[in-house]
């Protein structure tokens, strides 16, 4: 008797917890659902009413219209520390190489390592920055 006690038990359990499960599920749909239309519909008010959208969409196409009319023989490179990488590559040894705006030092670093002769400099405003990151900053790199 007890074993069909626990039986019946645990297939009204099972019964409800599909249920609570199918329930969810749908909830879940419905939430994604809402969330498509609510960026859809972002995505309208951004496309037709703002300005400041509509006026990077032009300077996009500009650029490209641009690109293709003046520039059609320019390298393309698929990131930033690439065409870093070419420009260095071009770059006449000897000399000072300045960076202006180091920001975090990371492309200065990267033209400080491929300078075999000469000096590396970088220049920041420093703003909002403490007295200890100005000091880290302004080394010099060789």
């Amino acid at each position: 008797m007890r074993d069909g006690l626990y039986r019946v038990v645990d297939e009204a359990v099972a019964r409800h917890a599909a249920e609570l499960h199918r329930r969810i599920d749908e909830l879940q749909a419905d939430v994604r659902d809402q969330r498509v239309l609510e960026a859809l519909h972002a995505r309208e008010i951004r496309d037709r009413r703002d300005m400041i959208a509509a006026a990077e969409r032009a300077a996009v196409a500009s650029s490209a219209e641009f690109v293709q009319r003046e520039m059609r023989e320019a390298r393309n490179f698929p990131h930033p520390f690439a065409t870093l990488d070419h420009a260095l590559s071009l770059a006449p040894q000897g000399g000072m190489a300045l960076e202006f705006g180091v920001y975090s030092g990371t492309t200065l670093k990267i033209i400080a390592a491929s300078r075999t002769d000469g000096e590396t400099f970088g220049f920041d405003s420093f703003q909002q920055r403490d007295e200890m990151s100005k000091q880290r900053a302004m080394r010099r790199f060789h």
